[in-house]
């Protein structure tokens, strides 16, 4: 080995370790930042062929080391309450997936330019000029599915979720009556009243979109003005129970003969009329007296948005100052299949390792750094939402100092290298 050899070897070597302590203070640096997923540098033996000697020889000797970072994107961080209501983190394996720009809704599989994963889930409500929607504190827009209101089943591709930037709930018809009580089955009361308030069909629209476009945009002052209800937009209803010498009839509020009330196996049957449908499922009929009979309808009135949460199975909820809630969207969660070949761009977000990809490959998913949306009706969900947490870093401060104190004295010890061949090299010069 000449002189030079051990210069640039040791040179090499103080490279590799300064960034190796690079690495542990980065670590260190983002020890509270959420999300943020550790790095550790590893070492390679540099090895090329000897004067004289093929590449596929035997001949070849130590030339140095060459540092290179592994990720340990796969282990997660510690998961704490917050308390924030759109904060939300992931128990197990997956990622949010992320889109800086609204242009199309990226694939459910596949590696998709712009497209950025990642496991910081402090979300906010960001209003833009096509609506509002959920965002990272970035502001890059969140993807999820949408939720069926009726059904509560999700739908469609996962992609940013808009919601209306006014947040009204419209209002819900009432469409069944349901009865509680019991009635005499012989006769000695004659009548019982039947009262209750039903709403009327809304004409406002239930999507973002089209409530955004019905409501249209503030005022001067910034006031808004709600397209009207149907009139009347509530209405009571005085219907009766009557007893008609045999049995007992359901009447409506003209009197007129609804039908009678008849029973089959263990309950009364139900009665349809003006589109209300009488549920008497909770009714009976007794010997003699009767405690009353309440009725109680289906349906609300208009509410305005009170705020967003997110619950337990990864909905975002809004929450309506008329009592009700309603879930619009899902968060969408993406497996890896090895987390670790990931690439950091900065923030918590992660991307597709395209220089890992094997060039002969046309297809990148059988790299082993693909993604792929975690659906619960098709996929293993091996992850939980947690909501109001976040997910800390990975990073260990009591094995990230001990990584540092390592690596400066490795750095110390080979820096010695350099002097002493560099000394050698002056005495030899000199003794010329």
């Amino acid at each position: 080995m000449s002189f030079n050899d051990a210069l640039s070897i040791g040179v090499m070597g103080m490279r590799a370790h300064g960034k190796a302590m690079t690495t542990i203070s980065n670590n260190i640096a983002n020890v509270s930042t959420v999300g943020f997923k550790r790095s550790e540098t590893r070492f390679s033996d540099l090895v090329t062929p000897e004067t004289g000697k093929t590449a596929s020889g035997k001949g070849v000797s130590g030339k140095g080391v060459v540092a290179r970072d592994q990720n340990f994107i796969g282990k997660s961080g510690q998961i704490a309450t917050t308390g924030r209501e759109l904060d939300v983190a992931i128990s197990g394996r997956g990622f949010f997936r992320v889109t800086k720009s609204l242009e199309g809704d990226a694939p459910t599989t596949g590696i998709q330019p712009g497209t950025l994963y990642t496991r910081a889930g402090a979300f906010a409500m960001t209003e833009t000029e096509s609506g509002k929607y959920l965002t990272t504190q970035e502001g890059y827009f969140v993807h999820g599915w949408e939720v069926d209101p009726d059904t509560a089943e999700v739908s469609g591709t996962p992609g940013p979720m808009r919601f209306s930037r006014y947040g009204i709930m419209p209002q819900e018809a009432t469409s069944t009556v349901r009865l509680v009580g019991y009635l005499p089955a012989d006769g000695t009361v004659l009548e019982a009243p039947v009262t209750f308030l039903a709403y009327a069909q809304d004409t406002l629209p239930e999507d973002a979109a089209g409530q955004d476009a019905a409501i249209g945009s503030p005022g001067a002052d910034g006031s808004i003005t709600i397209p009207a209800l149907p009139d009347p937009a509530s209405t009571t209803y005085a219907y009766t129970l009557q007893w008609n010498g045999t049995g007992w009839e359901l009447h409506d509020p003209a009197n007129a003969l609804v039908g009678a009330l008849t029973v089959s196996g263990d309950s009364i049957q139900p009665l349809t009329h003006n589109g209300f449908t009488f549920d008497f499922s909770a009714m009976e009929f007794s010997g003699t007296g009767t405690n009353g009979v309440s009725a109680s309808a289906d349906g609300y009135a208009r509410g305005r948005l009170t705020g967003y949460i997110t619950d337990r199975d990864g909905n975002v909820v809004e929450q309506f100052d008329n009592g009700q809630r309603r879930a619009r969207y899902k968060l969408a969660l993406y497996n890896v299949v090895n987390e670790d070949l990931m690439k950091p761009v900065g923030d918590s977000y992660f991307t597709a390792n395209i220089s890992r990809l094997t060039p002969s490959l046309a297809d990148p998913l059988r790299t082993g750094a693909f993604v792929e949306a975690v659906d619960g009706d098709s996929h293993n969900v091996t992850a939980s939402i947690v909501s109001e947490a976040l997910e800390g870093s990975n990073v260990d401060l009591a094995q990230e100092m001990t990584n540092l104190i390592v690596a400066q004295r490795n750095y110390q010890a080979i820096s010695k290298t350099v002097t002493t061949a560099d000394q050698m090299l002056q005495t030899l010069v000199q003794m010329a």
